[in-house]
């Protein structure tokens, strides 16, 4: 059996080439085997939305949203983004462990800790 779903589609700013907006909303119809839309879980009336939230959440991952953008489109207060950032492994502190290093050892000097 195939199952219809309604996606979302983000358009691209011309001003910041790796950044969409939210503004734009384009509907889009795709057909999917049951089978997968059952390999998430998920009930069928709530397929729309949890596509909605994992187009988003990748496009956070890429750096491509800001996490203000992603709630905004989302509907989401900044918890709750977090929240689900979480559930999608995506990280809400983005620099490398050499990076965070610095950062601590920075904090460390400036606050006397040893």
């Amino acid at each position: 059996m195939i199952s219809t779903i309604l996606l979302l589609a983000l358009r691209p700013v011309a001003s910041r080439p790796n950044e969409v907006s939210p503004v734009a909303e384009k509907d889009f119809h795709v057909s999917l085997p049951q089978e997968v839309v059952g390999g998430f879980g998920w009930n069928e009336s709530e397929v729309p939305s949890r596509v909605r939230e994992a187009l988003v959440m990748e496009l956070l991952r890429l750096d491509r949203l800001s996490e203000a953008q992603a709630a905004a489109i989302l509907g989401l207060a900044r918890w709750e983004l977090l929240e689900l950032m979480g559930r999608y492994d995506v990280p809400a502190v983005r620099m490398s462990a050499e990076e965070l290093d610095r950062e601590l050892a920075t904090e460390v000097k400036r606050n006397g800790a040893t």
